[in-house]
């Protein structure tokens, strides 16, 4: 069975360390960070070319390719990620094999989104979930579908025909849920980086 490595960071313990990271992860995360306005939105880009450094080895443009619709993946084809993010957290992971990830803090539910997104079956378990929990339902269900667009490589944007049933499997913790989505079955590790940055 194939493992499926989850690094989960706190973008702002990373870019603590931001000087010390910026001249040694690759270009592309070093411009966005530097071009982003959003503090935020800025320590997760840091953050994400932190992780593919360290993790993946990643420092250099030239060693990810983009597809058609911007999935990152390696140029080298030695490991499968899939990156993704939600306020302070950054989520990393790694496979050898296809692998979509998203991660998300707990959200309010959205019934326009639901309608719009879901399929009849997850509204409906939605819908029967009890009110007090429909949050974290949501939140599930809604990574669900990110996972398996990033899977894809399409993403929200693209309506995308899925010829295979993906695996899917969720961890949470205290405030976010995780997604992993796979076409093969898998077992997850989880890794959090901690604040010392050892580059």
């Amino acid at each position: 069975m194939h493992e499926v490595k989850i690094i989960i960071a706190d973008a702002r313990q990373v870019a603590a360390c931001g000087d010390e990271i910026i001249g040694v992860i690759s270009r592309y995360y070093a411009q966005q960070y530097q071009r982003i306005k959003k503090k935020q939105e800025a320590d997760q880009e840091l953050t994400a070319g932190f992780l593919l450094k360290k993790y993946l080895g990643v420092i250099s443009n030239d060693q990810i390719i983009r597809t058609e619709y911007g999935k990152p993946m390696l140029r080298s084809g030695n490991a499968f990620f899939n990156l993704s993010h939600s306020g302070e957290y950054v989520v990393l992971a790694v496979a050898d094999m296809e692998i979509g990830v998203d991660v998300e803090t707990i959200l309010d539910v959205h019934w326009p989104t639901v309608n719009k997104i879901f399929s009849k079956k997850q509204k409906v378990e939605l819908e029967l979930t009890a009110a007090s929990g429909q949050p974290i339902q949501f939140t599930r269900l809604w990574t669900e579908c990110e996972a398996v667009l990033k899977l894809v490589g399409t993403g929200l944007g693209v309506k995308s025909v899925i010829e295979n049933t993906p695996v899917i499997h969720h961890i949470s913790s205290s405030n976010i849920i995780i997604s992993c989505a796979a076409y093969e079955e898998f077992y997850i590790t989880v890794k959090k980086e901690q604040a010392e940055i050892r580059l």
